[in-house]
């Protein structure tokens, strides 16, 4: 069920809709470790593009983003094209389970974050998107596309 300030709209039963490729669902469930989740589909070895939608600084506007692969993937994994935009402006949120997701922001070059070790600050760019999850793409320019990494079927 989804409830805004003005409506409820009752859910409709998930054999009503279908999952296309390249977009999302996003689960949320209690105790997800007692209660397995599985989505089944078919491989394709086909080179897939997301459109990242626009956004404005005061309104950024946010995508979601998969990992089409069946492992851990770098977000610098991802074909960029050179279109995000630094100085804290376009960020990647990645749920991660604690209250706060990891951000992640552009360099001019590559996605990552500054940590504190020790007496000194140092970036990171080794933040990776762990399989069957996605991120947020918090985008503050124009719309374009990136390239998803490739995926491969499971090893049987």
């Amino acid at each position: 069920t989804t409830i805004t300030k003005d409506s409820v709209v009752p859910a409709t039963p998930a054999s009503e809709h279908s999952l296309e490729r390249n977009s999302a669902v996003w689960v949320t469930r209690d105790k997800p470790e007692e209660k397995p989740f599985f989505l089944i589909g078919q491989y394709s070895s086909e080179t897939q593009k997301l459109k990242i939608e626009a956004g404005t600084e005061a309104n950024p506007v946010c995508t979601l983003v998969p990992n089409p692969c069946l492992t851990a993937i770098n977000v610098n994994a991802y074909d960029w094209g050179g279109n995000p935009i630094g100085d804290n402006k376009d960020l990647i949120r990645i749920p991660n389970g604690d209250k706060a997701p990891l951000l992640v922001q552009w360099n001019g070059t590559e996605w990552g974050r500054y940590v504190n070790e020790g007496r000194k600050t140092v970036w990171k760019n080794d933040v990776m998107v762990p399989a069957g999850t996605g991120f947020w793409y918090m985008r503050c320019g124009g719309e374009f596309e990136i390239t998803l990494p490739a995926s491969a079927p499971a090893a049987e």
